[in-house]
């Protein structure tokens, strides 16, 4: 039996099974509670069925716990995009991913999974930037849970239950270095994840990063278009441009990587403390950064300096783009 742990997508994880000729047609329809010309459409392409019945597929392959807790977070991701009413499952799989978190798997794949999934690991790694984020740890989960009411209720959870979540990912985050205590600046700081990154994507991991945007940033985009005209949002622009599709990969890897970089280098360039730092510590950075500044200031004018003690808000950045015409 291949080991499920191993897999970042029910699609490789199939294409195994169905290479293995222990496991037929008729031995796994059987055991699903389906047809085997059912079983065959799975497998040529229609992954997102095995939601559908994902008892029989679990007993098919006789899994333990945590093997079929991460099975069916797999199978969520196959379907979701398929599904009109995604609430429920979207839940399910942020639960899925606590049970992960807490069985602390060694394995890779679940873990790249949780760190880009699981909304707690995301939000506490990027509160750490806060001026008054807390230095000792057991502080942590209840200071974050008083700055996150709304999201809490959004997500339905009790103050108690919210605590222990952002609790385990807390841990989680620190265990897998993802965040670690600086004895020199007497806080805690990001790191750069050790998990899955563009570099690391290959054949087994090209759908990855797609399939966990259908989850976890797919309603996000609707909940944006609810919000506009309102002081949530910071920023917003609808246009219309014609274009080759053989632009559209081009075109979303530079506005990814613009976004990501106008907002990092913003944040570093005009703070005045990090400046100060990065002068001492890595003087051709520095550099880097006062001609960031400069394009930076070319576009809007004079932009505001800052020190340390003023990052107090979380941004979420919704980017998309659509077809309109075939």
């Amino acid at each position: 039996m291949p080991n499920i742990f191993k897999y970042y997508s029910l699609t490789d994880f199939l294409k195994v099974i169905h290479e293995d000729r222990s496991y037929t047609l008729k031995r796994l329809s059987e055991s699903v509670g389906i047809t085997p010309q059912g079983v065959g459409v799975v497998f040529n392409g229609n992954e997102r069925m095995v939601i559908n019945h994902l008892n029989g597929w679990k007993r098919a392959f006789n899994f333990k716990r945590l093997e079929s807790a991460y099975f069916e977070l797999l199978a969520i991701l196959a379907a979701y995009a398929s599904l009109t009413e995604r609430n429920r499952l979207r839940e399910r799989a942020f639960d899925l991913v606590l049970k992960l978190i807490e069985a602390e798997i060694a394995d890779p794949a679940p873990n790249e999974m949780i760190y880009w999934i699981s909304p707690e690991c995301t939000i506490l790694r990027n509160m750490i930037d806060f001026h008054d984020f807390p230095s000792e740890e057991e502080t942590i989960p209840k200071w974050a849970g008083n700055r996150l009411t709304q999201f809490r209720i959004l997500r339905g959870h009790s103050q108690k239950e919210f605590e222990y979540r952002l609790r385990k990912a807390w841990n989680w985050l620190v265990q897998w270095e993802i965040v670690a205590f600086s004895e020199n600046r007497r806080r805690w700081e990001k790191m750069e994840p050790v998990l899955l990154s563009p570099g690391k994507i290959n054949a087994e991991t090209r759908n990855f990063h797609s399939s966990i945007l259908k989850l976890s940033h797919s309603d996000f985009h609707m909940d944006f278009a609810r919000q506009l005209g309102t002081s949530a949002i910071l920023a917003n622009k609808v246009a219309t441009f014609s274009m080759p599709t053989v632009l559209f990969e081009p075109t979303c890897k530079i506005i990814d990587a613009l976004v990501t970089r106008y907002v990092k280098n913003l944040n570093r360039a005009t703070n005045v403390n990090e400046m100060e730092r990065v002068k001492a510590a890595d003087p051709e950075k520095y550099m880097e950064l006062q001609e960031f500044l400069k394009e930076a200031e070319r576009l809007c004018g004079d932009l505001p300096q800052f020190t340390d003690d003023q990052f107090d808000h979380l941004v979420q950045v919704v980017v998309g783009f659509r077809k309109i015409s075939d």
